[in-house]
């Protein structure tokens, strides 16, 4: 009977372990897609300049993701 209580507790432990590693496994994976897709917007700065260096003032720009339109 000790044997098998033994038995039994190393299994019970075993899958309690894997269960641990799949929960830890699947909480990260979530952890990660939730922030990269969480990525919508960013900022680009600096100047805008001609072909002689010089910077051109009050000159905007539009910046289009292609993958999205």
């Amino acid at each position: 009977m000790q044997h098998q209580n033994m038995w039994f507790q190393s299994l019970l432990s075993s899958l309690l372990n894997r269960r641990l590693w799949y929960v830890l496994i699947l909480w990260l994976a979530v952890g990660i897609s939730v922030r990269v897709s969480a990525q919508t917007a960013g900022r680009i700065t600096g100047q805008v300049i001609d072909s002689s260096q010089a910077v051109i003032p009050g000159a905007s720009l539009t910046a289009q993701n292609i993958a999205i339109g």
